[in-house]
């Protein structure tokens, strides 16, 4: 990081802050006297020396045995009230620190507003001496960009980092405008209220100037600027964007300027209402064909319009790492980007219209993730691709399309982690079928179906028989971390409490403690303990607040399984302080896979608050 370039006051000569402090340790001198004091004490970026912490100790202590007298005889006049501490640092804090007191006083009144003084003066002389009052500004510019909010872009807040910051003191002022970093971020959102005035402009453009050569990442909507305001702000500043998040206005839309280029941009993402003038798509292809290092695009169309032509946007499809398409598409259009997309990790595509296949099988081996929403046409896409690498698939497919999906698994022969499965008309056979085809590499599986259907339960008897472990041999899926079943349970409360315990950590310690006290003279019985002491425990179940739980919720929850809870009405039910540290050590320790997802709508790839 670079370092701020702080400008403070010149530092006073020794000769004057000598003498300050030599009328400062005068016993008899009044506070009144001392304006020089003041001064040197309000330069910006002053540093204590180790003779100015000694003086800053002592005259704490000084105070905190005068406290001590007046707490332990709270009527006797207090010893010493009279007496000017030394040291330097008196005059910053006059207003507070203890005022000479009329000698005789013993009211208890008195005695009273004296120890309030003096606690109010050992307070103040403890924060003049913290130690983040001796930081450097480089050491402080680094603190400053851990307090600026999670959010990757920055909604100026004067209750939060830079602003906040900045109204601290006149040296941190000064080294929050000198930290670039602070100021890469910036969200203008908000379309509630009429568009910022012009002269907001002006602090728009000082924010991200102050930015200076860091890469800017910004999320803007259209409609929350004057006309022509947000052409002015992309192009004036297009070789320094590296993130642009831009919601397309029903009143305005930015255009860019032919000539513009954008060199440091990586991430777009973009959100249309409608469809957009051809002219502003020229310029949008024109802008994002000169960003050569793009790696992620998302583009988020709310209209119900389907599309058969390609997205309007010069995208150079070949360098993307991540890809989302929340648009109303012809499958046709997905595959032939897919064809050159070819170093994509991340796909995620939304209301798939009707297409033909591939006319050749796409290969990304780079692909990692897939996430599918629609309610059909998936089986064009899910029959043109080979994934070698897969191992995240969510599909959120309504007609479920069985054959598809097993062929792209079976084509593939993909190290699949994590199966979700969303409203899908599936059945209990094919779930386990495709629960076979992941048998050893499956961590994580998710299903919800339809509330309102009481047919679609395809977690039934025969799942959790499959699941459950024997007293020996193996189970289906046995590197299970984590199951999430939502409005799809149909087997008996009992045979659900079975392959859970069974699946427990502390059932599985004990059999393998049981074995071990047992003789083993035979191969095959040392086989076998060996194979259940190698037995993989269930970390996390996440379901609905329902009978089916309810009955056997407290012997799963002893048997040491975390069970997470939600409510129809959406809601994370709380867990137990102990469990909630548990599932974060397990998170943080283990790698343990805890999806953010709402239950009752499903997993979403682009949350709706993120715009």
């Amino acid at each position: 990081m670079t370092s701020p370039t702080v400008t403070t006051s010149q530092t006073p000569s020794a000769n004057w802050r000598s003498s300050v402090i030599s009328s400062a340790s005068n016993a008899t001198s009044s506070l009144r006297h001392e304006p020089r004091l003041v001064d040197w004490l309000r330069i910006p970026g002053l540093t204590l020396s180790e003779e100015d912490m000694l003086d800053v100790q002592s005259l704490i202590e000084e105070y905190e045995d005068q406290l001590s007298q007046l707490v332990s005889n709270p009527v006797k006049k207090p010893t010493g009230l009279r007496k000017v501490a030394k040291g330097v640092f008196v005059g910053r804090y006059r207003r507070w620190i203890v005022k000479l007191i009329p000698k005789g006083h013993s009211e208890s009144n008195e005695s009273d507003s004296t120890k309030e003084s003096l606690q109010r003066s050992i307070d103040a002389l403890r924060s003049l001496s913290a130690p983040i009052r001796r930081l450097p500004p480089e050491l402080l510019s680094e603190i400053f960009t851990h307090c600026l909010p999670p959010n990757p872009f920055n909604k100026p807040s004067p209750l939060k980092a830079p602003l906040l910051l900045a109204q601290v003191c006149g040296f941190w002022r000064d080294v929050a405008i000198a930290t670039p970093q602070l100021w890469a971020s910036l969200a203008m959102t908000r379309v509630d209220k009429p568009p910022c005035h012009k002269s907001t402009m002006g602090v728009l453009r000082t924010w991200l100037t102050r930015s200076a050569d860091r890469p800017l990442w910004v999320s803007f909507h259209a409609d929350a600027f004057p006309y022509g305001a947000l052409d002015e702000v992309l192009n004036d500043f297009h070789d320094h964007f590296e993130h642009i998040r831009l919601t397309m206005g029903y009143q305005s839309h930015p255009v860019i300027h032919q000539n513009k280029r954008f060199p440091l941009l990586k991430h777009f993402d973009i959100r249309t209402p409608y469809e957009l003038p051809s002219a502003v798509e020229a310029r949008f292809a024109s802008a994002l064909a000169t960003a050569t290092s793009l790696q992620s695009f998302t583009w988020i169309n709310t209209t119900r319009i389907p599309s058969l032509r390609p997205p309007p946007f010069g995208v150079n499809w070949g360098t993307l790492t991540r890809l989302i398409l929340h648009s109303p598409l012809d499958t046709r259009t997905i595959l032939s980007i897919l064809t050159e997309a070819n170093l994509l990790q991340y796909l995620a595509v939304n209301n798939l219209m009707g297409g033909g296949y591939s006319p050749s099988m796409i290969t990304l081996p780079h692909l990692t993730q897939i996430v599918i929403d629609t309610l059909s046409f998936a089986d064009a896409l899910l029959n043109s691709l080979t994934v070698p690498n897969l191992k995240d698939l969510l599909l959120n497919i309504r007609t479920w399309e069985h054959r598809s999906v097993i062929s792209l698994l079976q084509r593939s022969q993909c190290p699949l982690e994590s199966c979700n499965v969303y409203f899908a008309d599936i059945t209990e056979t094919q779930m386990i079928e495709i629960l076979k085809l992941a048998q050893h590499t499956l961590k994580e599986f998710t299903i919800q179906s339809e509330p309102d259907d009481p047919y679609a339960r395809p977690f039934g008897d025969a799942i959790a028989e499959a699941l459950t472990y024997p007293d020996e041999g193996d189970a289906l899926c046995p590197n299970l971390d984590t199951i999430a079943i939502y409005d799809c349970i149909s087997c008996s409360s009992d045979k659900l409490e079975r392959m859970l315990l069974s699946r427990s950590e502390k059932v599985l310690r004990s059999n393998v403690e049981r074995q071990k006290g047992l003789e083993t003279d035979t191969i095959n019985e040392q086989i076998g303990a060996i194979a259940l002491s190698d037995r993989r425990p269930l970390r996390l179940l996440q379901t609905y607040d329902c009978p089916e739980i309810q009955t056997s919720l407290q012997t799963i929850r002893d048997s040491g399984l975390l069970v997470r809870l939600f409510s129809k009405e959406n809601q994370s039910l709380m867990m137990s302080p102990e469990d909630e540290e548990k599932l974060n050590r397990l998170v943080a320790k283990e790698g343990l896979l805890v999806r953010l997802y709402e239950p009752t709508s499903g997993y979403f790839d682009v949350p709706e608050e993120f715009w």
